[in-house]
């Protein structure tokens, strides 16, 4: 499924929003809508506790994401920035 207007609609109440690693890495990831408008970033880093930030499409930091023990994903921790 390479055409994101190949993917069916979301169920009524729900948003469908698709998902592609940026490098193929799987650290750093693109959201979108189905038409293909930029939702969200996910801007992973490396390290023994895997961390991300969740960023508006402007660059704005929505939420800290912060895992647990070597990078085992057994916990995953969401704050806010403020």
């Amino acid at each position: 499924m390479s055409d994101v207007t190949e993917i069916p609609g979301a169920a009524p109440g729900w948003t469908r929003l698709v998902v592609k690693s940026k490098l193929g890495m799987g650290l750093d990831l693109n959201v979108s809508d189905l038409q293909g408008n930029p939702v969200m970033v996910v801007d992973g880093k490396m390290g023994t506790s895997p961390k991300a930030e969740v960023q508006d499409p402007t660059g704005q930091v929505l939420y800290h994401l912060k895992g647990k023990f070597m990078g085992i994903p057994t916990k995953l921790e969401i704050t806010d920035p403020g």
